[in-house]
């Protein structure tokens, strides 16, 4: 059976605030750490409604019962507790199954202890005459003390890590990480108050009343706060050691917290840069055209690229936002090195191109002056001699133009087949030489011949002095063709120049 107390009731209450606290952090759960906190609070449930019911109990063995029954969540919370602050703080590393083995070690040998009614009085029991009394209080066994040890040492050193955790919060969170500070101590204070019979806290155990409200404060901070998200980045081992500067700022662009490399960066502590803005701490930045922030002056100037998160908070409000900056400075310098050196390259190109240019003018000029043109000469003197000298000048200037366009194709085209094709046209003679090699692309922008070829300058100019005109058509995988007329009637080029053959070639 089981009687109200007032107690019991205000435990039992309690148990059920757990419950819906429970419940909640179950449902709202994004992590390890809120799984781990949903655990505390299923343990601290287990506790605080048996021993609402170890209260309420009529008669001496549903007490015991109950009061045995509790310590199955008194045994399960500090390795929940262990679990939660390790997420929490970033030490995840901290739970292994080896740890989470060890840890259940005790726990085990504490509830067989008590299952087993041959030791049970060696964690609880009760003395001669409890039975009569209104409200007895179960007596301390001699393995209870070693009990007592264990979980106050893993509880209180796992909450030390809890509250440094929170100290290194941003000021931001500084009011909830201070109310979930002092929620800590108060129920661990009354459970070692009541264990050692302290005046009349031996009576009742108000650790659970007390565990009510701090899991209420503890739901509250870890949501309400969003400490649960801010924690695992904010300041965790990652942004303590990043290269990069981080910067937190409130809705107001101050700074409320800063990693050692932004404490570097800006040559000043963390506790001198917090409440000020960024333009306060770097007067003498600014931003250049790609929108870096540029740091210093002169051969001490560093370019640093920004980003900028937003820090969301309670029902989609921003609570600040997370900058980096990025050191690019040697990036940006590479940048522009490779730029100097593309700048460069281009100029020289230029002037190698125009400087081939002019050699190839030069070279043609030289060949018209030097080789043609005496020929041309001795070719007047011999026609006195000979009249069908220029009838044998065009042969022989075909002739050649034909060689050249053969010694291509075997050297170039790698062709199977060439045809030569040689008939009278438009007052002179019209020669094609096709074949079905490679090809090729004749010059740069319709240019022909394409620079360096000798041999197409040649035919070139050969057939313009002959007062003909010679052509190159080739595509890749479409074979080359070069076309050829010359003049019948005469030597001079002015003398042909409105000939109809002439005029296709110049395009009038």
């Amino acid at each position: 059976m089981w009687q109200g107390s007032a107690a019991g009731v205000a435990t039992l209450g309690a148990a059920g605030l757990y419950v819906s606290l429970a419940a909640y952090v179950w449902w709202r759960r994004g992590g390890s750490a809120s799984t781990a906190l949903a655990l505390v609070l299923l343990a601290s449930l287990v506790w605080s409604a048996a021993y609402a019911a170890e209260l309420g109990a009529v008669g001496l063995t549903g007490r015991q019962l109950w009061g045995d029954v509790k310590y199955v969540g008194i045994c399960l919370l500090p390795p929940a507790w262990l679990v939660f602050v390790a997420r929490f703080s970033g030490r995840g590393h901290w739970v292994t199954r080896r740890t989470l083995a060890l840890l259940a070690v005790e726990p085990i040998v504490v509830l067989a202890l008590l299952a087993n009614s041959a030791t049970h009085d060696l964690i609880r029991f009760y003395g001669p005459g409890a039975a009569t009394e209104p409200a007895p209080v179960a007596q301390a066994g001699p393995l209870f003390w070693p009990h007592l040890l264990y979980v106050d040492l893993v509880l209180w050193a796992c909450s030390a890590v809890f509250v440094a955790t929170l100290l290194r919060a941003s000021p931001v969170y500084r009011r909830a990480s201070i109310s979930l500070i002092v929620s800590q101590f108060v129920p661990w204070a009354l459970n070692l108050l009541y264990n050692l019979h302290v005046g009349p806290f031996g009576r009742v155990d108000l650790a659970p009343f007390a565990f009510t409200a701090c899991g209420g404060v503890l739901v509250w901070g870890m949501y309400r706060s969003r400490l649960l998200a801010i924690a695992p980045i904010a300041r965790s081992l990652v942004f303590d050691t990043i290269t990069d500067a981080v910067v937190v700022r409130d809705p107001l662009d101050r700074v409320v917290d800063a990693n050692p490399a932004a404490e570097r960066l800006l040559g000043r502590s963390l506790a001198e840069v917090i409440g000020r803005t960024l333009a306060d701490l770097a007067p003498a930045a600014s931003g250049d055209a790609a929108g870096e922030l540029v740091i210093g002056a002169g051969r001490t100037a560093r370019n640093y690229e920004q980003t900028s998160v937003p820090i969301p908070g309670w029902e989609d409000a921003v609570l600040g936002s997370l900058v980096v900056l990025r050191d690019v400075t040697e990036h940006r310098q590479t940048q522009q090195h490779l730029q100097r050196i593309d700048t460069e390259r281009r100029v020289l190109l230029e002037r190698l191109v125009t400087a081939q240019e002019e050699q190839r003018q030069h070279l043609a000029t030289s060949l018209r002056h030097s080789v043609i043109q005496p020929l041309r000469a001795a070719a007047s003197t011999l026609d006195r001699v000979r009249p069908d000298l220029d009838q044998l000048e065009l042969q022989v200037i075909a002739y050649r133009i034909a060689q050249e366009a053969l010694a291509n194709a075997r050297a170039h085209a790698r062709a199977q087949r060439v045809a030569i094709c040689l008939e009278a046209a438009d007052g002179g003679i019209y020669m094609r030489v096709t074949d079905d090699g490679v090809g090729f692309l004749p010059g740069l922008g319709g240019r022909w011949p394409p620079p360096g070829d000798l041999g197409m300058i040649s035919m070139r100019e050969q057939a313009a002095i002959a007062g003909g005109w010679c052509r190159v058509s080739s595509a890749p995988g479409m074979g080359t063709t070069v076309e050829l007329w010359l003049p019948t009637s005469t030597l001079d080029p002015d003398a042909t120049s409105g000939h109809p053959a002439a005029q296709r070639q110049h395009g009038r």
